[in-house]
């Protein structure tokens, strides 16, 4: 989820932004990765599009542990 999301925005965000978020998600830091993903569009005054905000809702959900099947 947290890599569809960032596919969505990449082109928003910048290299390094990315390659932050894409090095939290490879080191299965997704928690991090959620929070960077978000703190990044934010610095940028850029509100997640619709479908990225989605995938993070279900991202936060399933770190959570309130995931419905």
């Amino acid at each position: 989820m947290l890599d569809s999301a960032l596919e969505i925005e990449r082109h928003r965000l910048g290299v390094e932004q990315a390659h932050i978020v894409t090095d939290f998600i490879a080191h299965n830091e997704f928690g991090l990765a959620h929070d960077e993903l978000v703190d990044a569009l934010s610095e940028l005054d850029l509100v997640p599009l619709e479908p990225t905000s989605a995938l993070l809702e279900q991202a936060d959900a399933l770190m959570r542990g309130e995931a419905k099947p």
